[in-house]
């Protein structure tokens, strides 16, 4: 049997232990449950499975004993006991469905404007509806700069009042014209936002086309002031030109924008935005202006400093190391360790160690210590495609680079990385063969330092020069000026 957790189970470990002590509390509630060995499993997933062990056939036998009070002889259950264990497992899913959404209840009250508001009207339970509606309207009007949710809230509240006063016959005048202007305003930034986020998903896939209605029909509206200025269609108009065109001249305008109108975006909103102004700086590096890394790192920074960085508590690997890259580009390097320091706990915990080693082995190798970063590099286990091609070509450069100068050695693993990356790398075929001609012009280099073969330096320049897919392009163009400054 296989030991992997169920769905149940997964979502089980998702709480804390003050939830799953509110879970037995729900599950006692005849309204929620009614089946009185649910309430018993909870007890006893919590002491023998909850973030402790994988649901194996062992660990399902036990269970079952202690939840049944049934002894089983075999060394696992049978099918019928095993359905029967897994079917009060499902009534623990619900269970946990329903304290989810409890608790956003507790804490969100849109649920109001959907369920309960409706109700009260349909029930002519009009004083509660007042009381109720008067209070939101109150706590949502002394928001000075409003985020998009807030106006979803607010339209919500207007179109439930203009519902209850049509019914009584009554209305304000501006109430349907505040509607309106609402419904605006978000229709326009989702559709904006929907925009980018097919210009994202076609740079990271371009051989998938993704066909949107043309939003060209957005310009009536956008031509009213009242929208074209609005803070949040403004922020988002500019993004697009930016994305769209790939032109950065208005790159340092959305960034201002985004620092005096920051409150009107929630923190995910605002991480969303800055993490667009960090591919602008890609596009502006990638067509060769390097001024756009100081720029990369300056957003980092805001985005450090504003609690942006991390998603739901975590950070990916590639988002630390872009953090750590640019802050080696740039030269800042005990921001860059603290960086390190400050986000690698936040790494999921089977590759957390690899990616901290991985990281204090490039920063060691930017400042110019091949022997350091190399004790670093060897402690990396497999984490990703990527990385493990990288790493496996950063120890090369630190071979490379490296005083003993062991040929041997060098060309051993060497010849290793190569036959790794063509017989075993998954990674799309342009990347692989980046990598691949990175180790071929690192062979050619490394023979021409030490006067083996009859290769030429010019020979190099013009390979580097015709091939655009290089691995590590900036640094091998390095090597080759150091060994033509060495030859003069």
């Amino acid at each position: 049997m296989k030991s992997k957790n169920s769905i149940s189970i997964e979502l089980l470990n998702t709480l804390s232990e003050k939830e799953v002590e509110q879970l037995k509390e729900l599950a006692t509630c005849r309204i929620f449950n009614s089946d009185k060995y649910v309430i018993l499993l909870i007890d006893v997933l919590k002491k023998r499975v909850w973030r402790r062990n994988n649901l194996d056939s062992n660990t399902q036998k036990l269970v079952y004993e202690q939840v049944f009070s049934e002894s089983v002889e075999e060394t696992q259950l049978s099918k019928k006991q095993r359905n029967q264990l897994f079917s009060k497992l499902s009534l623990i899913t619900r269970l946990v469905e329903q304290l989810i959404v409890q608790q956003k209840m507790r804490t969100d009250d849109s649920y109001k404007y959907n369920y309960l508001y409706p109700e009260l009207i349909q029930r002519k339970q009009y004083k509660l509806y007042e009381k109720h509606i008067k209070k939101d309207k109150q706590k949502i009007s002394k928001i000075t700069h409003k985020t998009i949710e807030d106006y979803d809230q607010f339209l919500k509240i207007e179109e439930s009042l203009f519902h209850y006063y049509y019914l009584k016959g009554e209305w304000e005048e501006d109430s349907l014209s505040d509607i309106v202007f609402y419904t605006d305003v978000i229709y326009l930034q989702k559709r904006l936002q929907h925009q980018l986020n097919k210009i994202s998903l076609q740079n990271i896939s371009k051989d998938k086309k993704i066909d949107l209605p043309p939003y060209k029909h957005l310009d009536q509206l956008l031509s009213i002031p009242a929208y074209s200025n609005h803070p949040i269609v403004k922020i988002h108009r500019v993004t697009l030109r930016i994305m769209e065109t790939q032109k950065l001249n208005e790159l340092d305008e959305l960034l201002e924008l985004l620092e005096i109108h920051k409150d009107h975006f929630n923190r995910d909103g605002l991480a969303g935005m800055y993490r667009v102004c960090t591919s602008a700086c890609v596009i502006g590096i990638n067509k060769g202006n390097l001024t756009y890394y100081n720029k990369m790192f300056e957003i980092f920074q805001i985005m450090h400093k504003s609690n942006l960085i991390l998603e739901a508590s975590f950070i990916s690997p590639l988002m630390l190391k872009n953090i750590i890259l640019i802050g080696c580009r740039v030269e800042s390097f005990d921001w860059t360790l603290e960086m390190n320091e400050f986000y690698t706990p936040y790494i999921l915990k089977e590759i957390r160690e690899s990616i901290y080693n991985f990281n204090l082995g490039y920063i060691a190798f930017h400042q110019k210590q091949p022997e350091l970063a190399h004790s670093y590099f060897i402690k990396v286990d497999k984490i990703d495609p990527i990385f493990n091609n990288d790493t496996r070509v950063l120890i090369l450069q630190c071979l490379f680079e490296k005083e003993d100068n062991n040929t041997e050695h060098f060309m051993t693993a060497l010849r290793s990385t190569e036959s790794y990356i063509k017989k075993y790398s998954p990674l799309p075929a342009n990347l692989n063969t980046a990598f691949s001609n990175f180790v071929q012009i690192l062979r050619t280099l490394y023979k021409i330092r030490n006067g083996i073969g009859k290769s030429k330096i010019e020979e190099v320049k013009t390979k580097l020069s015709e091939e655009s897919l290089f691995r590590n392009k900036k640094w091998l163009l390095e090597k080759v000026a150091e060994l033509e400054n060495n030859y003069e």
